[in-house]
Formats: structure tokens, C-alpha cells, sequence
């Protein structure tokens, strides 16, 4: 370095070295703002669908696009262009040629290590004649092949759509048809798959990005959970070291790690895809493995989740949170594109004229106090389950994510909120909150429900039948209930950015320019809390009781939505309010961005006009303050009520966000509920 530096100044003037040096040091001294810097094309903005594919691409220098700084997502792509590609995203390594492999590709050619090291895994092949061809663009039906090659569990057989330019008969029909169901790539026109038309840049990083997350070879991942000591003493004792060492702040955990939290002290361990344990006092537990996986965001970056975790609980009682995708609502099984069309029907309408694309309705989770009891052997072990499902449906399939080891039992955790307790020499208890846990002993297996319990009180003694949740563990559950909505609203949050998690339903309302929201996290989770306050004997006539019979759980909050809108056009958005009991005051804030957005007007719902209550609408810039009350507090919304409805002007291109703050409901139940903060987006075209 110090060579070139005084190369530069011996050749340069003084001023311009000074200018090379600070440019230097930026790009040395700043690496983030460098790699912020090089994720960005400038013909594909970050509000484009094709952003998040990208940037994730470039992150992992897969991608850098041209000397001009664009990416050309509409160009073709290249055979040489796709050797490369590939072999960067399987982390092949890449060595100047040995020999010359294909009689077109020279050895001083740009990619001819990558097409090499692409022949040899035999991802991509050459001529009969003994050509490569590297500039001959890739066609759409190659593209998936080579996709699919990414990862080397078989492709099962799946059947093929009913296409109008390929049948069962065509060279790439069983590789089509896999691509279709996987949803890395799309139609591309009404059943028309086009498969010699050229497949472009953008195509092609979009199908990557998602293979590098949906194969089952390059999504994994290493954890780094972290363990926080919420009060008193805990400590760590690692695999090498003979001498425990006391936590006081945050601490990454290992495999093999035991915790150790003191009598008077409590710990978490909290995963980046909003799943965690919550370890109460004199808890002891081992982490025996930990598998990760990643995942694309829609922020273009790469995050993990967790894949599978297996502890020991030698004693103490722990409350678990994992991240699953099928927790909340239970549906019949249906392909994910009409799942997500057809749970749009009947729901409220919180921007008006448009409705979010997945159901804001929770499931009646109805509990039925039949055991289920079966032999462990008659149970589909989890190989079994598996192994009939494609390996990208696999990865998001209801499966043991959590397997907790007891001293005398196994609870296998499927989701979502779970509690173990083992008292030693005496019982190990598991309940569920909200989800499914398979628990075993000696030959038999039960599986525990929502809102059910069992126990096993002896070495070899079977899990009792599970029966309904005792007073005192609802209590338990109402005593954590801001740690269970903490982390719902993280799982949420997550399930929210994962472009991975379902690519074929993205895909699907992509089209249609809507938001995806797979998940009913928060909303089931506050039906099991509102439960368990009705469960666990509290007045329900006082503020912040329960539910009350024959009442839904009420929904305060402001799911996210998208509006589209063009420069100058006025539009609508009401504010709502479900399912809650004697209502006779509101307290609400609504924020907005004044800078391309001016209220036009802000009217209050029918229910607080005229002689029914006294309303008053309080604008300021960027912020809109509403104060409702009603003469007589109304007997149960069970229903939808219009809270406001404000008209905008779009006055600015661009995003602008739309944020609701529920400060008060006073009178509605639970109370608890209605310090919920979610946000929207107006997009504003020129």
C-alpha cells in the first residue's frame, strides 16, 4: 500500500492525491457504506419487485452488474453469463482452466474458469461439436434445469399444468412442471410457459435468489441465538471449559452450552426469526443441536431461522416461542395461489376500495376435549412425513422443529407456544398455549393441543391424557403474555420479509401489486391470550377482563396494506375497530407525510355522529389527533365500526407511510390490547 500511495503522489498533484486518499479510505475505512453502495443497479430502484433478488445476489458478489452501473434485467442472458452464476451461487471454486475444454471458449476468455468449473459439475454441457457456445442466450427452459441442478435431491414427480406449448411429452416437461410448483419462475402468458423464448437477467436472478433459499443443500445456516439475563444470577458452562462462566449481558450460545439460571433469576434465548425460550428460576438445560437456514428478505439481505433445535431440560420450567407458518388458522390444504385469492372474501376494508391479501380473521379455535392417544409406532416418524413431500415443500412443511429431551419424556414442538416443566424425581408437565406437541414415554405417544396439558409422572409411564389447561397454567400463561406478544410480533414481523417462505403465492400477488402477509401470528396468539383470561377465572365485567361469551376477540390493530395512487388523485382510508365490548371512548392519533400527502377532510364513523356522542378531529401537520366519545357506551361491536375515514391528495411522488397509534379505547376489553402501532404505504406514481 505504501508503494502505491507514493507511486500516486510522484505522478499526480497534491490535490488530486488527496482526493485519491479520501477515496481510499471511504472504501477501506467504510466497508458497509462500499457494500451498501455496489447492491445498487441504477435501473432497478429499491421499490421494484425485482430489488430484493439483486441486491441478495450482489451481496454475495454473485452479481455485479455492468460498468455503467445498471443490471439490464430485460437483456438475455448468456450461457457464459449463467456458468458463471451458478458456480459462484454452489460456492464451486473457481481455477484458471487446466485445458481447453470447448474449442469456442479461448483460454484468455473472461469465463472460461466458470464455464469450466460449470461443465465439471455438470451443470452445463457442450455441443456435439464440441462447441459451448457462451454467447448464445439461455432459453427459459434451460434456465429451470439449470436451476434445479443447484441442488442434488431428486426431483420428484409433479403434475404438469395444463400448458397450451408443452405436454408430458416435451424434453423439459418433468423439469417445467417442478419449476411452476416450486414458483421460481412464472408463465409467461396465459398457460403458455414459452419454453424457447430467452430467458432474461432478471428472470434468471429472481429464480437464483430463491433456489439459493429453497435448496436444501445451500439454505443452511449457522445460528448465533442469544441468551439474555432478564434478573439474577445465570450461568454458562461450555463443552471445554471445566468452570462456569456467570452471564450478565447478552451471550452468543453454542451447541453443547449448558444454562444454568439461578433461583432467584430468569433468562431467554432469543433466535433472529422471532422464536425463543424463556427460562424461568432454578432451570437447567443443555443445547444438543442447532441447525439453521436462511432465507431472502425483502430488504435483499440474507436472514436465518431456525431449522431445528434440540435441548436437554434437566430441571426448571421454560415457555418456547417458534416460528411456523402454520400457526393460527387451521384450513384445508389447497394450492398456496388460491389460498391467497380466496381468503380475500369478507374482510374489513382498511384502505378503502382495497383489502389485504391474506385473511385478517384468526381461525374459532375450537378445543375438543377427546384424547388422542396413539402408539408410538403407528405414528409417521418425521423421515416418513418428509420423504413424500418435494424437497421445497419440505422446508416449510408442519414438522418437529423443537425436540425437548426430559428426564423421562421426549415433547416433540410443532408449534407455536409451548410450555415444559420438570420437576425431578416427581413430574414433567407440557401445555400448549397455541400450536401442536407430540409427547412420548415408554411406547406411547400423545399429542397436546391448544389450550391442553399432560404429564408423566414415572420412568416408563405413559403421557397422561391430555385435558384441559388447569387454572393456575392459564395463569402461568397470563404471567408471560407480553413476552408471548413480544415474540408473535416478531415471528410475525419476519414471516412478513420472507420472500422464501412461499415464492409461488408471492409471486401470484406480486401481480397483483399487493403486500404479502402469510401469517396470522399476532392475531392467533391474542385469541389463545384472550382465552386464557376467560379460562383463568378473571372478572370479566372489569376493564381488561376477558373476552365475555359469545364475543370475538377484538382486533385493534391496523394491519399493513398498499395503495397505489397517481399524482393529484384524492383517495380514502378508514380506521376500524372490531369486536369490543362496551365502547364509549376513543383516543387515536394518525400519522401521515405532509410532504406528499395533505388531508382533505377527516370525517368520524356513524357512530359517533350527531346526537349518539361528541367528536372532535384536532389536524396538525403530519399528524391527526381524534377524540370520540359516546353518551352511552355502545353494547358490543361485534361487528365492523368505522371509527374515522380521512380523504388525502397525493401531492408528491413517491412512498409516504401511514401509521395509526391506538392510544385508548376506554371501556373496551382487554385493555391490554390496544397499544398496537402498524403501518401502511401510499405509493404515489408520477
Amino acid at each position: 500500500m505504501r508503494k502505491l500511495m507514493s507511486l500516486i503522489y510522484n505522478t499526480i498533484n497534491p490535490v488530486s492525491y488527496l482526493l485519491v486518499l479520501c477515496f481510499l479510505w471511504f472504501f477501506t475505512v467504510c466497508p458497509a457504506a462500499a457494500q451498501e453502495a455496489s447492491l445498487k443497479f441504477s435501473d432497478v430502484p429499491e421499490e421494484t419487485l425485482l430489488w430484493p433478488y439483486t441486491a441478495y445476489l450482489a451481496s454475495k458478489n454473485i452479481i455485479k452488474g455492468f460498468p455503467d452501473g445498471t443490471f439490464r434485467p430485460a437483456e438475455n442472458v448468456t450461457r457464459s453469463q449463467a456458468a458463471k452464476m451458478l458456480v459462484q451461487a454452489a460456492g464451486l471454486k473457481e481455477s484458471p482452466p487446466l485445458q481447453q475444454p470447448f474449442k469456442d471458449v479461448a483460454k484468455p476468455y473472461w469465463a472460461g474458469s466458470f464455464i469450466e468449473a460449470a461443465a465439471a459439475a455438470g451443470f452445463l454441457k457442450g455441443y456435439p461439436d464440441g462447441t459451448f457456445k457462451p454467447e448464445k442466450p439461455l432459453t427459459r427452459a434451460e434456465n429451470i434445469c439449470l436451476l434445479l441442478r443447484l441442488t442434488k435431491k431428486p426431483l420428484p414427480q409433479v403434475d404438469l399444468p395444463d400448458l397450451k406449448d408443452i405436454k408430458v411429452n416435451h424434453w423439459a416437461a418433468y423439469q417445467v412442471s417442478a419449476a411452476l410448483d416450486t414458483g421460481i419462475v412464472d408463465l409467461a402468458g396465459e398457460k403458455i410457459f414459452a419454453p424457447d423464448k430467452s430467458c432474461t437477467r432478471g428472470e434468471m436472478a429472481r429464480g437464483l435468489a430463491l433456489m439459493m433459499t429453497l435448496s436444501p443443500e445451500l439454505r443452511k445456516t449457522s445460528l448465533e441465538p442469544m441468551l439474555v439475563v432478564k434478573k439474577g444470577k445465570v450461568t454458562v458452562l461450555s463443552p471445554d471449559s471445566l468452570t462456569p462462566q456467570v452471564v450478565n449481558t447478552g451471550y452468543k450460545l453454542r451447541v453443547g452450552e449448558v444454562i444454568q439460571v439461578g433461583k432467584d433469576g430468569s433468562a431467554e434465548i432469543i433466535f433472529k426469526d422471532g422464536s425463543g425460550l424463556k427460562m424461568e428460576a432454578d432451570t437447567e438445560l443443555e443445547v444438543a443441536k442447532l441447525e439453521g437456514a436462511s432465507f431472502l428478505s425483502r430488504d435483499g439481505t440474507a436472514k436465518s431461522s431456525l431449522e431445528y433445535l434440540e435441548i436437554n431440560l434437566k430441571k426448571g420450567k421454560i415457555f418456547g416461542a417458534l416460528a411456523s407458518p402454520h400457526t393460527g388458522a387451521k384450513k384445508e390444504e389447497q394450492k398456496p395461489e388460491k389460498a391467497a385469492l380466496e381468503s380475500n372474501k369478507n374482510l374489513p376494508v382498511l384502505f378503502s376500495g382495497h383489502q389485504p391479501p391474506l385473511s385478517l380473521q384468526s381461525a374459532v379455535f375450537k378445543y375438543s376435549q377427546k384424547s388422542q392417544i396413539n402408539l408410538a409406532a403407528s405414528l409417521p416418524t418425521k423421515a416418513q412425513s418428509e420423504k413424500e413431500l418435494p424437497w421445497w415443500k419440505a422446508a416449510t412443511a408442519k414438522r418437529t422443529k423443537v425436540k425437548v429431551n426430559m428426564p423421562w419424556g421426549v415433547a416433540g414442538i410443532r408449534g407455536s407456544f409451548w410450555m415444559n416443566q420438570v420437576i425431578p424425581n416427581v413430574k414433567e408437565i407440557v401445555n400448549v398455549l397455541l400450536g401442536e406437541t407430540e409427547v412420548s414415554c415408554g411406547s406411547q405417544t400423545v399429542i397436546t393441543k391448544d389450550g391442553s396439558s399432560t404429564q408423566i409422572t414415572g420412568a416408563g409411564l405413559s403421557p397422561s391424557t391430555p385435558s384441559p389447561m388447569t387454572k393456575e397454567e392459564w395463569k402461568a400463561w397470563l404471567a408471560v403474555k407480553d413476552w408471548v406478544l413480544e415474540r408473535a410480533q416478531e415471528i410475525q414481523q419476519q414471516f412478513e420479509q420472507n420472500l422464501s417462505l412461499d415464492p409461488k403465492t408471492i409471486l401470484d400477488l406480486e401481480k397483483r401489486l399487493e403486500p404479502y402477509l402469510p401469517s396470522e401470528v399476532v392475531k392467533a396468539t391474542i385469541d389463545a391470550l384472550t382465552r386464557a383470561e376467560s379460562q383463568a377465572g378473571k372478572d370479566d365485567s372489569s376493564p381488561g377482563g376477558g373476552g365475555g361469551p359469545g364475543y370475538a376477540t377484538p382486533v385493534l390493530t391496523f394491519q399493513p396494506a398498499l395503495k397505489r395512487v397517481a399524482l393529484g388523485e384524492e383517495f380514502e382510508v378508514s380506521l376500524l375497530v372490531q369486536n369490543v365490548q362496551d365502547l364509549y371512548g376513543v383516543d387515536v392519533q394518525f400519522k401521515y407525510d405532509p410532504e406528499k400527502l395533505g388531508v382533505i377532510t377527516a370525517e368520524t364513523g356513524d357512530e359517533w355522529k350527531g346526537t349518539k356522542g361528541f367528536a372532535k378531529v384536532k389536524s396538525e401537520s403530519g399528524k391527526l389527533s381524534l377524540v370520540m366519545t359516546r353518551k352511552a357506551p355502545n353494547p358490543g361491536c361485534r361487528d365492523t365500526v368505522v371509527l374515522s375515514t380521512i380523504r388525502f391528495k397525493a401531492l408528491s411522488a413517491g412512498k409516504a407511510d401511514l401509521e395509526y397509534t391506538f392510544h385508548e379505547l376506554a371501556g373496551s376489553v382487554p385493555n391490554w390490547l390496544t397499544h398496537q402501532i402498524k403501518k401502511g404505504v401510499v405509493e404515489i406514481a408520477d
